[in-house]
């Protein structure tokens, strides 16, 4: 038996650190029928992105008590669902889209994200705002203060900042369909938050809505949420051919057994030896997919796999 060590000088430029070729130090080898290859080990790191703008899950718009809609555009990277609650509240602190508290000076947020694990789904709250519940007008009532540079106020009716999921796939990533959070349900009986809350364009303290709330508004998701996109590795080989499996290139394939940015070994404890495709070859590939066969970009090139050639006769 023979083994074959791949690492980061194998990695193919421009594949997302995702594909590695290996090329026979002797120039060529002859596979003839019998011979047989396995996966040994790999280890590497976690380090596939979950919201990215090739995934189509990067982008989502909230909708401020004004009127005013933004965009909050997450860059490729890693967030869980507090890491991504986070981002949506560093937004709306660089739009001036808060309160500040008096007696404590904690910023006040009216539109949250976060995760209910007793019923594995992420929830989007909502809270209603007016001028007498979070008086900012100076004098004896006051309690609150708008951040320095805002020029929207409380209004005097209940405003409710709201969340639209567009029909990307974010959709998939929070398991909510596309829609409007809160929303006016379609007929009381559809799951999709399909009419928007419009806000009117009367000047300000004036403003309606059309759909008011006087309560907090709690949204679960409809479907299960994919908030890793990646469960686990598939890992091709172009040296083999795999009859039961497609593609017929398939070696293996393993879960990410550590947290993000963490290094971790998959090492089978029996190695499965497939077949190899008879023919002279002077080098071949080797691709790492998700579990739906798409090709992935991991951020960290730190990689060795370990594979193992096996010839007709031989004992493993």
């Amino acid at each position: 038996m023979r083994t074959l060590a791949l690492n980061s000088k194998n990695i193919i430029a421009g594949t997302g650190n995702s594909q590695l070729q290996y090329n026979f130090p002797s120039g060529s080898i002859n596979l003839q029928e019998g011979d047989q290859l396995a996966l040994s080990s790999v280890s590497m790191y976690n380090s596939v992105y979950n919201f990215t703008a090739a995934l189509n899950n990067n982008t989502f718009t909230y909708t401020w008590i004004d009127g005013t809609d933004v965009i909050v555009t997450i860059p490729d990277s890693f967030l869980d669902v507090d890491g991504l609650n986070d981002f949506l509240h560093q937004t709306m602190l660089n739009k001036g889209h808060y309160l500040i508290e008096d007696a404590t000076g904690n910023f006040v947020w009216f539109i949250t994200i976060q995760i209910n694990v007793s019923i594995y789904a992420i929830q989007i709250q909502a809270y209603p705002m007016n001028a007498a519940t979070y008086p900012t007008a100076t004098g004896a009532t006051k309690k609150y203060t708008i951040p320095t540079g805002a020029t929207w106020v409380p209004q005097t009716a209940n405003i409710t900042p709201y969340i639209t999921i567009p029909a990307t796939d974010i959709r998939t990533t929070l398991g909510f369909k596309a829609g409007y959070y809160p929303g006016a349900l379609n007929g009381g009986t559809s799951p999709d938050y399909n009419t928007i809350n419009t806000i009117s364009t009367a000047a300000s303290p004036g403003k309606t809505q059309t759909s008011t709330y006087s309560t907090i508004q709690t949204m679960t998701s409809q479907n299960t949420p994919q908030i890793t996109a990646l469960t686990s590795y598939l890992i091709t080989c172009s040296l083999i051919n795999n009859n039961y499996s497609i593609p017929n290139t398939l070696l293996s394939s393993f879960p990410p057994s550590a947290a993000f940015a963490n290094q971790f070994t998959f090492a089978p404890n029996q190695m499965s030896f497939i077949d190899l495709q008879t023919g002279s070859y002077s080098s071949f590939t080797v691709q790492f997919y998700d579990q739906n066969l798409r090709q992935i970009e991991m951020e960290d090139n730190q990689i060795v796999v370990l594979l193992v050639i096996r010839n007709k006769g031989e004992k493993a």
